[in-house]
């Protein structure tokens, strides 16, 4: 499976019409949040719907999508498509993975549209979690997707230096070791961690023309970092 992850695309939109006109055959496409532009909030839905009649114009099988903190999430919830899933504090099977998602960030000096008490994360996605670990198997495979970064990793380093990820995604990664996890969220920090033998990629943001393609077949991951520059 051929899996291409974003983030970050704050309203340039285009770009992945550009992505995918650049890539030879993507499966399914992971969005990690924030696709409104700044300051435009509003504007959610409709940059939504334009990156799935992009996916669908590419033959893309899936596009799984959590909001970002900047996004408006009743927007994500309105959308109907064929292609579409809303990911959001949800889980969805798609051939052998178990896709769990939860969108926006924890509590920030910010006040932005989506933010949640780290403690809410954790207990939500293990909420999901719980309903779903019977079908967690030799063959099934868990991947999570989020828009904070897991907590104390290359993924979530501010300009700052500081460490700004969610201590409890971390610990949700601890105990159920997905096998793929997708953020975003810290532009500043693109990269390919681990978490014992979870991967964990910030694929950077889209609108800085950065990208992630991940290749996965069974039980063996493949990331590659990629750019439009």
């Amino acid at each position: 499976m051929r899996i291409l992850a974003i983030s970050d695309i704050h309203g340039y939109i285009d770009l992945l019409l550009k992505v995918l006109e650049k890539e030879v055959k993507v499966d399914l496409i992971l969005f990690a949040g924030d696709i409104a532009p700044y300051k435009a909030p509003y504007k959610t839905r409709e940059y939504l719907l334009r990156a799935l009649e992009i996916a669908n114009m590419y033959k893309v099988k899936l596009f799984i999508s959590v909001p970002g903190n900047m996004d408006i999430p009743k927007h994500y919830n309105e959308i109907s498509a064929n292609i579409y899933v809303y990911l959001h504090n949800d889980y969805k099977i798609y051939e052998n993975i178990v896709f769990v998602g939860f969108g926006g960030t924890i509590k920030s000096p910010f006040n932005t549209i989506l933010e949640y008490d780290d403690v809410i994360i954790e207990q939500s996605l293990l909420n999901i979690y719980n309903n779903i670990k019977n079908l967690l198997n030799e063959n099934n495979i868990l991947v999570l997707l989020t828009h904070t970064p897991p907590y104390n990793t290359k993924c979530d380093i501010a300009y700052t230096k500081e460490h700004i990820g969610s201590k409890g995604i971390r610990r949700f990664i601890e105990m159920t070791k997905p096998l793929l996890v997708v953020c975003g969220h810290v532009h500043e920090s693109r990269c390919i961690d681990k978490i014992d033998k979870s991967f964990i990629v910030n694929p950077g943001p889209l609108f800085k023309g950065f990208y992630a393609i991940i290749e996965m077949k069974d039980r063996e991951v493949l990331v590659h970092q990629k750019s439009l520059i």
